[in-house]
């Protein structure tokens, strides 16, 4: 039986958890900054953030109420095997939507626009995919090694594999794609174009996993130095 976490531990896990909270907005902020597309879970809150008729809320507001959508939907397919504590996905989702809103408005200082040679500003936006795609995998190291609430996103994905016993890579693959096609319908429905969703998006789906598998062992020390706090 593993020792039970002290007060300062169980603290000290859930500042790991905000601050991968703070990483995950940023990677959300630097894909919307290279604007092609950003990660398949956000591709749809973003979408709507674009939408004249649906943007008097930012991308970070819509993401919080996406990713409340996604507790209430594990309270359903759970129903008394949700523990109560998950509940705390949602303000932790209030926060992350916080920090995303504070990164675009930081990141939309960055004079892109300005960049006159197009394959500059082409390999700069690549970039900035590429950085979005480690800076996704960190949060995600992060949030696991932490080990206290999960993300909203992964935690339905959780919630539908325990339930229904599908295995967790496939129902997280389904998910995503679930994810961008409604962003693509609401896209094409509401804009008569495809936007908010692009090459960037494809990356973020097929990169995010190989990243997370590389740096994991190099974030995984920290769960045991965690666990010696006393």
């Amino acid at each position: 039986m593993g020792q039970k976490r002290t007060l300062v531990e169980v603290l000290l896990r859930y500042i790991v958890f905000i601050f991968s909270l703070f990483v995950l907005g940023l990677g959300i902020a630097v894909a919307k900054r290279a604007d092609w597309g950003i990660s398949p879970v956000t591709s749809f809150p973003n979408v709507l953030s674009l939408v004249p008729a649906t943007d008097f809320l930012t991308v970070g507001q819509w993401l919080f109420l996406w990713n409340s959508l996604f507790t209430v939907g594990q309270i359903v397919i759970l129903r008394k095997k949700f523990q109560w504590i998950q509940l705390l996905q949602i303000p932790l989702s209030l926060t992350l939507g916080w920090f995303t809103d504070l990164w675009v408005g930081l990141l939309g200082r960055l004079p892109l626009e300005s960049i006159a040679n197009q394959y500059v500003a082409y390999g700069i936006k690549l970039m900035l995919i590429f950085f979005s795609v480690f800076l996704l995998a960190l949060a995600i190291c992060l949030s696991v090694t932490a080990n206290v609430v999960m993300n909203s996103g992964e935690a339905i994905v959780k919630a539908i594999s325990d339930t229904w016993g599908f295995k967790l890579g496939t129902v997280k693959t389904i998910f995503d794609l679930s994810c961008v096609t409604i962003a693509v319908a609401a896209s094409l429905i509401l804009l008569r174009t495809v936007a908010g969703v692009g090459v960037g998006t494809v990356i973020c789906a097929v990169c995010t996993g190989f990243v997370v598998k590389w740096l994991m062992p190099l974030i995984k020390p920290l769960d045991k130095q965690l666990s010696r706090v006393r």
